[in-house]
């Protein structure tokens, strides 16, 4: 008896310190399983312009690839000084130094350090010196170096001495028209600066610009309060313009008395002469910070607000859960338990820090299940957290039933957030298997997100050459040697990587042209139709379009007797058709045709839409379909917490592309990153940007001096060249760089225009212009460099220009003659605008 009551005792014994046991290792195991992002810690930098600061530079904590890195610039001082302010916060700066190299990054030109500094109210104030080596109107790249508690940060910015860029009035003017809108009394002396007209949209404060009424510019009925004063930004300075832009905060009430914030930006491109500022250029566009107010959810839909009605979102097959980006931020609703969830933020509970704030990064969600799990991918520069001061990209999970997030990889770029989001931004996909998809440089890789493995899946893909779908899913590319002679294409499904391939008809090549969802779209071209021209450049004008679904049947062929298609393209789920009519007298420019799902439209259960209140004017809101039941409360407001991850999940790439890409800048930003220049220069020229090419060399850009006398002496001895009117306009470029060559042999044996400068102009860059305006390519003229056209199939020259006219050279009788501006542009463009051009 005793023993079994011993025996019991024993048991009970063990069972009660298993117990324990257990729960202490699963206490232990929660309280380590979760963490909260951590706090901004990098000093911020400005810089400072007679007085007035300029240009705030946020720190990487690693070294950059500087020719990968262009956003503000700064004039010097004419005693070639820079001023300088540190906003530490915590941080403890323990040594300054300070480089400047080539624009390319390929020359050390000064270096230093500055050996003693103090420090007041949390900022350290000082002045860098430069060496009189620096040349005039040559931009530089400065790189700051901070010792900072122990680790180094770096920050850059180009730098230019000041000659004649009035970069101050400039500033000043910029400043004061800000100031002005905020009062209405003043605002009044804007208006000889704007242009306003019909066209523009006067109901919405989300985007107002120069042509704007005085009342949009000023507000309207909005009242808001700067959080702080806008520091300008100095995106590129010239003697024919500045580009400057504000960022700021504003702080508003809302309908039921909350606080609410808006981020604003203003973009201005100004010129100084006569004496006083012209405004060529202004935007605003002012985007709300969603909070998740209780008012702006709703049984019918959720209200986000004073943005744009570009919403990158997601929603589960239902409707019952819906993802969607603002600001920065990723947000999800599920309407089955009426839980908001902030999945993803740098902003912090209370205010707005301007680190937190800062914009140069984004997010995109991938896919989203029936719960509301998702993957999303958070790409650019890391404002905080476990990669503060990177840029790269972050592949994230998150479990919408436990609430969580964790990061599953994060690959490390050298390259800014802009020169990021153009080089990697086609494809982002995360498979079924849990294997992680992009494209970076001409390359597909995939990332195995378990084992952190990474393989090279395609490559050789250039521009023109390959289509992705919207949602990553799916990738077409031409099987072919080039972009013109494709019998066939591959599309490739990226849940298992499983092939299919689209053949070419008889006496057909093909081009991808892009995706609708999931049906793949691409254009056919009779072979017979596919010529090169005399200026070298194939022509591909394609008789058919065809749309095959995720199967590879067709679901519509489009082809109409006569017509061609001379460009294809889809935006927002709709393909649009650039056409020309064939006719016994040659091709006739047609009116661009359209094909839309309608079916789409229909199937959706979830859509963007807009209405319009008193002060904000036009707003952004979800509207969801069918009947739903009112909520009787407010959501309920949740903040994932973070899986801690002990193991490194960084993944380095090696991404170097075989392809030149010409970036597009428009305050500040890359609108267009594009292997094709002609392309780069027309979005260039309507976007008010510039071009740059490799090693931020510039390309094209606006403005250009008003006349341009003949470039060089392109009379040519004609008995080195017999009457071919090709050959003499040839020999004509090459001998005003001093080149002689038998021109005519080459073009004999075959070679193209193109294939000759390009041979001939070794250390130059000769670049087709061909689809560019005549305004447009004397930016090349006015580079003291000739222009080769072509018109009726027969080669001339623009040799300069003024005011009104362009000189053209003549190679029938070898001589120079002026023609008027709107002439000459409707014969080049009747001609197709066919243009050769290159820089030195």
């Amino acid at each position: 008896m005793r023993k079994g009551v011993i025996k019991g005792i024993v048991l009970v014994t063990v069972f009660i310190v298993t117990m324990v046991i257990t729960s202490i290792l699963t206490h232990q195991n929660n309280i380590d399983l979760t963490t909260k992002m951590s706090e901004p810690t990098l000093p911020v930098i400005s810089l400072e312009e007679n007085g007035t600061k300029i240009d705030e530079l946020y720190g990487y904590t690693k070294e950059m690839d500087g020719t990968g890195v262009r956003d503000a610039i700064a004039p010097l001082g004419e005693d070639l000084t820079l001023p300088i302010d540190i906003k530490t916060y915590q941080s403890q700066v323990e040594a300054i130094s300070y480089q400047v190299r080539t624009i390319d990054m390929e020359r050390l030109i000064q270096e230093d350090k500055i050996e003693s500094f103090s420090q007041k109210d949390g900022v350290v104030s000082e002045k860098l010196q430069f060496e009189n080596i620096l040349e005039e109107d040559k931009e530089y790249m400065l790189i700051l170096t901070l010792q900072c508690d122990g680790k180094e940060v770096y920050y850059y910015t180009r730098i230019i001495r000041e000659s004649g860029y009035h970069v101050q009035e400039a500033v000043d003017f910029v400043l004061d028209f800000h100031e002005k809108t905020f009062d209405k009394q003043q605002a009044n002396s804007l208006a000889t600066y704007l242009e306003p007209n019909t066209q523009e949209d006067n109901t919405s404060l989300q985007k107002v610009t120069i042509h704007s009424s005085l009342n949009q510019v000023s507000w309207a009925d909005f009242t808001g309060e700067r959080v702080e004063k806008p520091i300008p930004s100095i995106k590129e300075i010239g003697t024919s313009y500045n580009t400057i832009v504000l960022n700021y905060v504003l702080m508003a009430a809302g309908e039921n008395g909350e606080v609410e914030y808006y981020n604003v930006e203003e973009y201005y491109r100004v010129r100084y002469g006569n004496n006083r500022m012209y405004l060529l250029n202004y935007e605003r566009t002012m985007n709300e910070i969603f909070r998740g107010e209780s008012d702006r959810v709703t049984a019918n839909g959720i209200s986000l607000g004073i943005r744009s009605k570009d919403v990158e979102y997601k929603a589960n097959e239902k409707g019952s859960v819906i993802a969607f980006v603002q600001e920065g931020e990723l947000w999800s609703y599920s309407s089955d338990d009426n839980r908001l969830s902030k999945v993803y933020s740098f902003r912090g509970a209370e205010g707005i820090d301007d680190r937190e704030n800062n914009p140069q990064h984004d997010i995109k969600i991938i896919k989203i299940d029936e719960t509301g799990s998702m993957d999303f991918v958070v790409y650019g520069y890391m404002n905080r957290g476990n990669h503060e001061g990177n840029t790269g990209i972050a592949v994230y999970h998150y479990d919408g039933v436990g609430n969580t997030i964790e990061e599953e990889l994060f690959i490390p770029s050298d390259k800014s957030y802009e020169m990021l989001k153009a080089e990697w931004g086609d494809i982002f996909y995360v498979s079924d298997g849990n294997v992680f998809y992009l494209l970076a440089g001409d390359s597909l890789y995939s990332i195995n997100l378990y084992t952190r493995e990474s393989k090279k899946v395609l490559d050789h893909l250039e521009g023109g050459r390959y289509a992705v779908s919207e949602t990553g899913r799916y990738i077409a590319w031409q099987d072919s040697d080039t972009l013109y002679n494709a019998t066939t294409i591959k599309v490739m499904d990226l849940e298992g990587e499983e092939i299919r391939e689209v053949q070419a008809g008889e006496g057909e090549y093909l081009q991808p042209i892009g995706f609708v969802q999931n049906d793949f779209i691409y254009g056919a071209a009779r072979q017979g139709d596919v010529v090169v021209d005399s200026a070298g450049n194939t022509q591909f004008p394609m008789c058919r379009v065809q749309i095959l679904d995720e199967k590879g049947e067709v679901v519509k062929d489009y082809a109409k007797d006569g017509y061609y298609i001379t460009k294809a393209y889809v935006e927002d789920e709709t393909i649009y058709l650039n056409r020309v009519y064939q006719n016994g007298a040659g091709a006739i420019p047609a009116e661009q045709d359209t094909i839309k799902n309608q079916q789409l439209e229909a199937e959706r259960n979830i859509t963007v839409d807009t209405s319009q209140l008193e002060q904000k004017q036009t707003i952004v809101e979800f509207t969801f379909a069918g009947d739903r039941e009112e909520l009787t409360e407010a959501p309920q407001i949740v903040v994932p917490k973070e899986i801690l991850v002990k193991e490194d999940r960084s993944v380095t790439l090696n991404t170097d592309a075989k392809q030149e890409i010409y970036y597009v800048y428009s305050a500040g930003k890359i609108v267009k990153a594009t292997p094709f220049v002609a392309e780069a220069v027309t979005t260039a020229d309507s976007s008010m940007g510039v071009v740059i090419g490799d090693k931020q060399k510039y390309i094209w850009r606006r403005g250009r001096k008003t006349s341009q006398a003949v470039v060089g002496d392109v009379t040519i001895d004609e008995s080195q060249t017999g009457t071919n009117a090709t050959a003499r306009c040839l020999t004509a470029i090459l001998q005003t760089e001093g080149i002689s060559m038998d021109v005519e042999g080459l073009l004999t044996q075959g070679e193209t225009p193109k294939q000759i400068l390009t041979e001939s102009l070794s250390d130059d860059k000769v670049i087709d212009l061909t689809g560019c305006n005549v305004e447009q390519v004397l930016y090349y003229v006015n580079l003291k460099t000739p222009v080769y056209a072509v018109v009726n199939n027969e080669a001339m020259l623009i040799v300069g220009y003024d005011e009104h006219n362009t000189i053209l050279y003549n190679p029938d009788s070898n001589t120079t003659y002026k023609m008027g501006l709107q002439d000459s542009n409707a014969m080049f463009e009747a001609a197709g605008n066919v243009f050769l051009g290159y820089l030195k």
